[in-house]
Order: structure tokens, then sequence, then C-alpha cells
């Protein structure tokens, strides 16, 4: 389990990282890709199925 507050800085982190590159190559960008990133950070950050609750 990872807490809370590193798991908040670890996706902010991400999101920040992104923000930064759009700028420079704005055609990764598309919204299907931004929709796939995000899709891909909610994945890391699901429980597994049948993983108890803290």
């Amino acid at each position: 389990d990872i807490p809370a507050d590193l798991l908040a800085d670890q996706l902010a982190a991400m999101g920040d990282g992104w923000m930064m590159m759009y700028p420079f190559e704005p055609q990764r960008f598309t919204p299907k890709r931004l929709q796939a990133l995000t899709d891909a950070a909610l994945a890391l950050i699901t429980p597994a199925p049948g993983t108890p609750a803290s």
C-alpha cells in the first residue's frame, strides 16, 4: 500500500510532466492520447478486484 501523500505527489508529477512536454510536442498529446494517459494513471491507482478496504 502506498501512502496517500506519496501517491498524490507522484500523480501530480506525472501531470506536471505531461503539461511541460505539451508545448514542445503538441502532436503527441491528441485527445485520444490524453484519454489513454488518464486511463493508464487511473489503472495504476485502482485497487485490484477483491482487495479489502483499509
